[in-house]
Parts: structure tokens; sequence; C-alpha cells
């Protein structure tokens, strides 16, 4: 029994140990994540309130608000391909005229600034700069037209919005904020305004009814 044993162990040694001298077996690279490109970014200040609105190759449309009061708001949104090759064709379709435009504008123009960047292959990125408060160039004026529905379509996309609507919240329920961070109504005031407390850091917000759809992405299941 004792030999039968030892001669299965030695059979399997010889299967599973390489010949001396043999190289090492190439190990599996790991996969390579690739970051998404921007395809066309816009920056506006007005009044100390800032805005970015950001598409990328991948689809995706991304709007983030500073406000005056330090509060910070982002949205995002994923783009049907019709809709992607449809926004790009709008932005890309009379570069020509918009290149010759872009240096008609004051990127410091009392009131306010904005800055339009659109990134192209092989070539440098071609920079627009001009006044929110003043009314642009033609070739200009139709690309911040583009960028204004392709923002408010972003701005716009909160799918819980009528469940928001109909919510009549109570102490203990449970949401997921704008920022992807989850938090508990604590407190119930009159008017709709509401306290909730988030769980990942020791902070509590206000939040009068008007704002909840741009405060709060939805509630969380399983409330009552």
């Amino acid at each position: 029994m004792l030999v039968s044993v030892l001669c299965v162990a030695l059979q399997v040694a010889t299967v599973v140990m390489a010949p001396a001298g043999s190289p090492a077996p190439t190990p599996t690279p790991a996969p390579v994540l690739h970051a998404p490109n921007p395809v066309v970014e816009r920056f506006v200040k007005v009044a100390g309130r800032s805005s970015r609105l950001s598409l990328f190759d991948n689809r995706e449309a991304v709007v983030s608000i500073h406000g005056t009061d330090g509060s910070i708001e982002l949205r995002r949104r994923k783009l049907s391909e019709h809709e992607y090759v449809g926004y790009v064709g709008a932005i890309t379709s009379n570069l020509g005229a918009v290149k010759e435009a872009a240096g008609d504008a004051d990127l410091f123009s009392e009131g306010g600034t904005g800055r339009i960047i659109i990134y192209r292959a092989g070539h440098q990125p071609l920079v627009i700069t001009y006044s929110p408060l003043q009314a642009p160039n033609l070739a200009i004026g139709r690309l911040i037209g583009v960028l204004d529905d392709l923002e408010k379509s972003v701005l716009g996309a909160n799918p819980a919005f009528d469940a928001l609507e109909r919510w009549v919240p109570r102490v203990g329920d449970r949401v997921e904020m704008i920022n992807g961070q989850t938090a508990t109504v604590t407190a119930v005031h009159p008017k709709g305004v509401i306290v909730v407390t988030y769980d990942q850091v020791a902070m509590s917000e206000v939040i009068p009814k008007a704002q909840r759809p741009k405060r709060i992405a939805h509630i969380l299941p399983g409330q009552r």
C-alpha cells in the first residue's frame, strides 16, 4: 500500500514539476482600463456661480454646478448612440466659422466669463472664449445653443422626479443624494423642509421642498 502511494506521488510530481532550466510560465497580463476622452467641455462663471459641462466619448455627459453658497450639484447622463452622434455632429459641423470667430470674444468680459474647449483627434484643442451676458457671434451662438440643449437634457434627467414630487417624507426615510452618498431623514419641518444626515460623513443638510430634485437622486426602497 505504501509503495502504491509513493508511486502515485512520484507520478503527480512528474506531471507538475517543470524540467530544470525551463522558462517560467508567462503571467496573464492584467486588463488595461482606458479612461474616457473628453469631446467638448464648457466652463461658465457668472456672479460667483460656476458650471462645467463635459461630454465624453463613452457617451456620458456630466454637469457640475458650484453655487455662491459653496454648494455643489453633480448630474450625469448616458446619451443614447443616436443622441451622441447628433450632438457631436452639431458641435463639429461648423468648426471653420467657429474658429474664425474664436478670437472675437473677451474672456474677461464684465459680469461673466465663458470658455468652450473642443477636442479634436490629431489636432490641438480648439478654445473659444465668450461673455455669457453678451450676444455672441452667430457661429459661436449656434454652438452655445447646442451646448445649452445638452446641459438641459442632463439637468432634467432624473427618472425619480415624479416619485420625489409625490413623496411625503418621514423621519427614518433613506435617500441617495445627487453626489452618490446615502443619507437618512432626521427631521421634517413645515412647508416640506427636511433635514438629512449623511451616512458617510458627519454632516447634515437642510433641504427645502423645491430643492429636493436638485439634491436627491432617488428614495431608497423599503422605507415603510
